[in-house]
């Protein structure tokens, strides 16, 4: 196993046994924990860069990338994105088929599967998708008001095309303090379901979870394009989405078959769009 689960700093006992069980199941192949560290997803990338071609062995993937405390976090547009033992903070190292049929729906399964994970452990609440990476809260079925409860950031390096990192951040006990006036307002789990919630049951579902809908997206997309759009938050909603310098305003139709964002303008012509951050919401 020591080969396998490699540890860093003083790492808690729970969150460890935690991470061997799940290469004992083989949901993981393999993992690197640390105390403290800059960026998880950093670290994957570097793992990549140092030796793309001599690098880890499929069968050492996924890998799972954890830490306690992370410093020097990152998420889309140049956002910051650090956490402390009260937050949940991880990427996985997975093999990646760019030519796959269903390729362009990684980021769409991941977000799926992420939410399923937090619900399998805080039932009864619902967790909706904010385009393109933000996991938020629906109370009640009612979504006049969004909040955030984490977000994903998918990366990927030249040096090895042929893998991706997905980094997964979660609000446990304590809900970040946001600096930019655009972010959606955050909230922890502890917020909503007023209980302690366990980071290593946590942990252990949400990879599973993830694991399982990569390797299903492998054969078929319709279904998770149909769960995101169950989820998405964003739907029938007038936004405002920042790409690149330019602003896009319309009404959100969500996504389309291939997880494109789709929005309708003030003269009825219909958008889809593959990058950018949606800087504003209306309540409509």
């Amino acid at each position: 196993m020591n080969d396998l689960l490699d540890c860093h700093g003083n790492v808690t006992d729970g969150m460890r046994l935690a991470v061997s069980s799940l290469i004992t199941d083989g949901v993981i192949g393999s993992a690197t924990y640390h105390a403290e560290t800059s960026s998880t997803n950093s670290d994957a990338l570097q793992s990549i860069q140092a030796s793309p071609t001599d690098g880890l062995p499929s069968d050492h993937l996924p890998r799972l990338f954890l830490t306690d405390r992370q410093t020097a976090g990152r998420g889309r547009q140049g956002n910051q994105w650090n956490s402390s033992e009260d937050s949940l903070t991880f990427s996985l190292l997975v093999e990646f088929d760019s030519h796959s049929p269903h390729a362009d729906l990684t980021s769409v399964a991941c977000g799926v599967a992420v939410s399923q994970g937090i619900e399998y452990c805080c039932a009864p609440i619902r967790v909706g998708l904010k385009w393109p990476n933000d996991l938020c809260l629906v109370r009640d079925g009612q979504r006049r008001m969004i909040e955030k409860l984490g977000g994903i950031l998918i990366e990927s390096s030249a040096a090895a095309p042929h893998r991706l990192v997905i980094g997964i951040g979660i609000n446990v006990a304590n809900r970040p303090q946001l600096t930019n006036g655009h972010s959606t307002p955050a909230i922890a789990l502890y917020d909503v379901v007023e209980r302690r919630v366990s980071r290593e049951d946590l942990l252990q579902s949400i990879v599973q979870s993830v694991t399982e809908s990569l390797r299903a997206l492998s054969t078929s997309g319709k279904e998770v394009v149909k769960a995101y759009r169950s989820r998405c938050v964003l739907s029938g909603r007038p936004i405002t989405l920042r790409q690149n310098d330019s602003l896009i305003e319309g009404l959100c139709q969500g996504i389309a078959d291939d997880g494109s964002l789709q929005i309708t303008g003030a003269h009825g012509q219909t958008q889809l769009l593959r990058s950018g951050q949606v800087h504003q919401v209306r309540l409509g």
